[in-house]
């Protein structure tokens, strides 16, 4: 018995050591909850909500998510802004929209960035500008804006007018 009781505190030594050693590991904090996984669900919901018509709903959870810095927030809400879903039609919030996204790399922002400038709607027109924005988004294989280079080609819009370039974006579009 003598023995055992020598014997129990060196066992509890061989417990508490890896503990410790364990809770040194440990951050200082525990992880709070990733803003940016939270403003992707938002996203998602509003796009969820986008997708069953239920626009309200989606402008207000894609206004929350874009005002967090989504990208994909900032174009749905810059297209709800442009189509006048949910929102009354203004060109000039959807053009506001579509910049901050397109200013991320949201290919389908930038395009649509393009139509704006292309039609002068809540922006200057400038066609120059409209295929600047055109071709960033064709760079990312966006295929509505590749197609868009080619219609630019095709009319002359700002720049001469070329079949042949219209033709091979065409194709490239069709990809």
């Amino acid at each position: 018995m003598n023995v055992q009781n020598r014997l129990h505190p060196f066992l509890w030594l061989l417990f508490l050591c890896p503990l410790v050693l364990i809770s040194c590991a440990l951050p200082e904090k525990l992880p709070v909850i990733d803003q940016g996984a939270r403003t992707y669900r938002d996203y998602e919901r509003a796009f969820e909500a986008y997708e069953r018509h239920n626009y309200g709903t989606a402008h207000k959870l894609a206004l929350k998510s874009a005002a967090a810095g989504s990208a994909e927030a900032q174009a749905l809400v810059g297209q709800m802004y442009e189509q006048g879903l949910g929102v009354p039609r203004d060109s000039e919030a959807a053009a506001k929209w579509y910049l901050m996204a397109a200013a991320q790399g949201q290919a389908m922002a930038r395009n649509n960035l393009g139509v704006l400038y292309a039609k002068g709607h809540g922006v200057r027109r400038d066609e120059a500008e409209a295929l600047r924005w055109y071709l960033l988004a064709a760079e990312q294989n966006y295929a509505i804006a590749i197609n868009n280079v080619g219609a630019v080609h095709e009319d002359g819009q700002g720049v001469e007018q070329n079949l042949a370039e219209a033709v091979a974006w065409y194709r490239r579009a069709a990809e």
